[in-house]
């Protein structure tokens, strides 16, 4: 009988983890994106963002400036089909969240304070 719980318990877990967000999660967010953030102190600001996978591990970058030079983040994660992301912009450390919201925008929040919403750059 606990060995009949115990496999069980085994495939229940292997096939969450199959079943798993996180590998369709990181594709879903690779490419380019325009992600506009409404609302700030100095207006709604658009920002070029592009992330890529490599091994299981996803590497955000963006342009923070009119030198249009890209700059990589400090932190990228998806859980549960969020990518979570923090960095340095303008003088200031931002997190982020970002969440699918059909083939070719997501939408999501900068410190939890101001409405963000990205748009795909078709390439």
């Amino acid at each position: 009988m606990k060995r009949t719980l115990l496999a069980t318990a085994l495939v229940i877990i292997f096939s969450s983890f199959i079943s798993s967000d996180k590998f369709s999660s990181a594709e879903y967010f690779e490419g380019r994106w325009n992600v506009t953030v409404y609302g700030t102190p100095q207006g709604d600001a658009t920002i070029p963002m592009r992330f890529e996978t490599s091994e299981g591990v996803t590497t955000g970058f963006f342009i923070g400036d009119m030198s249009g030079a890209e700059s990589e983040m400090d932190t990228v994660y998806i859980i549960d089909g969020t990518l979570n992301a923090a960095f340095f912009i303008a003088g200031y450390d931002v997190s982020i969240t970002l969440s699918e919201v059909d083939e070719d925008n997501a939408s999501g929040s900068m410190l939890n304070m101001f409405e963000m919403k990205g748009v795909r750059v078709q390439e």
